[in-house]
């Protein structure tokens, strides 16, 4: 059995376009991804470790508020996969306490 580890998480929006005035509170991450195909969307970032020489980036985008509609989170998801090469992308739908439906790779939990 492996034994997994988050060796780093990060979070905050992604961007557009570029700007000088500050767009999110003190601790949270402004990120601007030239070309992104929407406005701003909210991210969560980890890099999971399984063992020696394994390792996963993630990259999970909030879905849901604002609501992205699957015209949006297809291309936005193609965009940022070529983007962020070797990092696994997935939307989440809906959440509350305990609970997450998550689409990403044609899989929706």
């Amino acid at each position: 059995m492996s034994a997994f580890a988050t060796a780093k998480t990060e979070f905050g929006f992604l961007f557009g376009e570029s700007s000088h005035a500050a767009r999110v509170p003190h601790g949270v991450a402004d990120v601007t991804v030239a070309g992104l195909p929407v406005e701003r969307v909210w991210f969560y970032r980890a890099t999971v470790t399984g063992g020696p020489g394994v390792r996963a980036e993630h990259l999970l985008l909030n879905a849901h508020h604002p609501t992205l509609a699957k015209a949006v989170r297809e291309p936005l998801g193609a965009f940022l996969a070529q983007t962020f090469a070797d990092t696994n992308v997935a939307f989440v739908l809906e959440d509350s306490e305990g609970h997450a439906v998550v689409e990403g790779d044609g899989l929706v939990q």
